[in-house]
């Protein structure tokens, strides 16, 4: 089946993602997901699918559906309309309230119907269809109350109207005022729920940027053409000038820059640049002028990734959010019920129709079901996008809920707690030339992606290298090959060279039909936070290890140093999984690592963290990636899991909170319409502003 994945605008709040849920499902499309906080719809298409039919369904329901994918960087529609109607609504409206004193002839029932009627038709022509399609399919959306509260009041003012009743006893400046209202704070919504995205948008925007494209004539002679940076293909010439956005991943050919990175792995530190170096799709030349060769287009670009792993990490929330999903159709069917009771009531105790109806509007319209379909989604993106500014990239969000009940982290060692830039300190040769030993051990290195082979590639790198008959890597131990002659060699750790020799306390060993030819020792360098991160995870009660392949005398020393508290050196790929998965099953444990080598540890760990660089994101199975191959944001992830629950537990409770107190006081006659609608438009920014805070919060490093 083919994937589709569109934009749709005008959701406001997990009841409408809902409802288009239930009308996708209904339609037997499989596979829905809806995301109101990114607008993000995506959902597998068969042969019967009729996508006609489908988007005028969907624009029934009161929503646009724009088939240019989430990329759409122009102003929101909806809040345009909300605007414009809002400014439309309000002199109405205020003209519905001025005391008599100032406008005798405005207390007419018809004059007053006649300046309701605009307001009111606005307001159905914006949710009345869209309720009525909703409740249809069985999944009431966030105006069913605000429909029903302005209808029943412009209704029941009409009747007194047509009877000849007083002007006192019509409603119609309640049922403009309850419409009048509503346009602002779902503009106001929306506005705070794209404030939370900026770091994404600012993502987009950058990947979507135009490319000087260098050109040859036929007398060789350069040119630039500007072209659309999706057009770029891998293996093409650009220039890349101070100012602007890099257009895609390349290589620099020629030239220097510094180089602002900082929207891609946050890092607020300009980077210089030169010949070979990597740029980044989406990251800034502050100054200098490069040309480079493009490594990948832009739809496999470092950039795309990130913004492809953003909106999976935003669509998969915790089991709280989709409780809190079904709980808002309930609590609406809920609050039609008390407001029915309510009616009953204080019409039977008063014998005041006009009463117990204003009762009624006012129980309706100081509902608030958003809230509990905001509570959540709003802190989750305010996460992830922090969490992006900060160079925290979320495979899987839930991690949020995980970190805070870690009580044991363990540590990878290459690249994570050390640099990862290796540097052969010493070797030593034996039973042959030394010549001999140095293209023995390229050859059989190149084969081998491990970062300390890379290092020893590169210092010894010849051109008269040995040609193989088969090659072998030995995952987690090294490489072994076969010469024409039938020779066995093999290069790696001390666990291929056991036989052979008894020191263990070297990086790599090199044997020849399990005979020594000689060892090399390999430095890398501490990370300089590696102390620091260590210090602070024991500062909250967690223990921590040291889990890697290397040799017991160095991992050993390494631990001494940084005061990790338990060591597992010599491990195998396969026994480095199974000390995880053990241990995973007693307590949570947090395994933080190289993405790619310890890619199958990291899916076994109760939390997996990835240390990595930009280009590398694509296929990570750990759910969190710390960007800028560094551990130094490990204790901005615990602070910014600790963040997020509090705000979570203060939204949920602001929700049940506001909700309860609010219909007990609008039943009690303790409110007027007017004030249950004012408290109702700003009660749904208050979660809203809370996760706000999520933004300017200043993370721990």
């Amino acid at each position: 089946m083919e994937k589709v994945q569109w934009k749709v605008e005008g959701m406001t709040c997990s009841l409408c993602a809902a409802a288009i849920t239930k009308y996708l499902g209904r339609k037997g499309v499989k596979n829905v997901m809806t995301d109101f906080i990114s607008g993000e719809l995506s959902f597998d298409k068969d042969e019967n699918f009729n996508e006609e039919k489908i988007i005028k369904g969907i624009r029934d329901l009161g929503y646009r559906v724009i088939k240019t994918g989430a990329e759409l960087l122009q102003e929101n529609y909806f809040r345009k309309i909300y605007l414009q109607r809002f400014f439309f609504c309000l002199p109405f409206a205020i003209a519905l309230f001025l005391p008599a004193s100032l406008s005798q002839w405005l207390q007419d029932p018809w004059i007053r119907l006649a300046l309701c009627l605009p307001v009111y038709f606005t307001g159905m022509y914006q949710w009345g269809k869209s309720t009525w399609n909703s409740i249809r399919i069985g999944s009431p959306g966030r105006f069913t109350l605000i429909v029903s509260a302005a209808s029943i009041a412009f209704f029941y003012s009409l009747i007194l109207a047509i009877k000849g009743y007083e002007e006192n006893y019509l409603l119609y400046n309640v049922t403009a005022i309850i419409i009048t209202l509503t346009f602002p704070g779902v503009y106001l919504e929306q506005r705070f729920i794209q404030a939370a995205q900026l770091s994404t948008k600012n993502l987009i925007r950058a990947k979507n940027v135009t490319a000087d494209l260098i050109g040859f004539d036929e007398e060789h002679k350069e040119h630039v053409f500007p072209i659309e940076n999706s057009h770029l293909k891998t293996g093409d010439l650009i220039r890349v000038t101070g100012g602007n956005h890099v257009p895609a991943d390349c290589r620099i050919l020629w030239g220097e820059a510094d180089v602002d990175e900082s929207l891609i792995n946050g890092e607020k530190i300009a980077v210089q640049k030169k010949a070979k170096d990597l740029l980044y799709a989406g990251s800034k030349l502050i100054n200098g002028s490069v040309k480079a060769q493009v490594t990948a287009p832009i739809n496999e670009s470092s950039i795309h990734n990130m913004i492809r792993m953003i909106r999976r990490s935003q669509s998969e929330y915790s089991n709280r959010k989709r409780k809190m999903d079904k709980s808002g159709i309930i609590f609406i069917l809920l609050v039609l019920l008390i407001a029915i009771l309510t009616f009953i009531f204080t019409r039977i105790s008063t014998g005041d129709i006009s009463l117990a109806i204003t009762r009624m509007i006012t129980v309706m319209a100081i509902s608030a079901p958003c809230i509990f379909g905001l509570s959540i989604p709003a802190a989750i993106a305010a996460c992830i996008n922090k969490g992006l500014k900060e160079g925290i990239l979320f495979r899987d969000i839930s991690v949020l809920n995980i970190a805070g009940k870690i009580r044991q982290a363990v540590f990878g060692k290459t690249g994570t707690l050390t640099t990862g830039v290796f540097r052969i300190m010493d070797y030593r040769v034996e039973n042959c030339t030394d010549e001999e030993f140095k293209r023995t051990i390229f050859s059989l290195e190149k084969y081998s992606g491990h970062p300390i082979a890379r290092s020893i590639v590169k210092e010894w790198k010849t051109k008269d290298e040995i040609r193989w008959k088969n090659v072998e890597e030995i995952k987690g131990m090294g490489i072994k090959a076969e010469d024409k002659q039938g020779n066995i060699y093999t290069a790696g750790s001390y666990k291929l060279a056991e036989s052979s020799v008894n020191d263990d306390s070297f990086s790599v060993f090199i044997t020849k039909n399990e005979t020594l030819l000689g060892w090399i020792d390999i430095r890398d360098e501490l990370r300089s936070e590696s102390a620091s991160v260590i210090s602070y995870l024991h500062s909250k009660g967690i223990q921590t290890g040291l889990l890697t392949g290397d040799v017991h005398q160095k991992s050993g020393q390494l631990a001494k140093e940084l005061k990790i508290d338990s060591v597992h050196a010599g491990q195998t790929p396969g026994q480095k999984i199974s000390f995880i998965s053990d241990l995973t099953a007693r307590a949570p444990v947090m395994m933080i690592a190289d993405g790619i080598h310890d890619a199958a540890v990291l899916e076994k760990a109760t939390a997996g963290v990835s240390v990595t660089d930009a280009s590398l994101i694509e296929g990570q199975t750990a759910q969190v990636l710390l960007l800028n191959n560094g551990i130094k944001k490990l204790p901005a992830l615990f602070d910014l899991s600790q963040l997020a629950n509090n705000v979570i537990g203060q939204n949920i409770f602001w929700a049940f909170f506001y909700n309860l107190s609010a219909i007990i006081l609008a039943a009690s006659g303790l409110l007027t319409p007017i004030q249950s609608i004012v408290a109702a438009t700003f009660s749904n920014l208050v979660p809203l502003l809370n996760s706000h805070r999520i933004l300017s919060k200043k993370l721990k490093s």
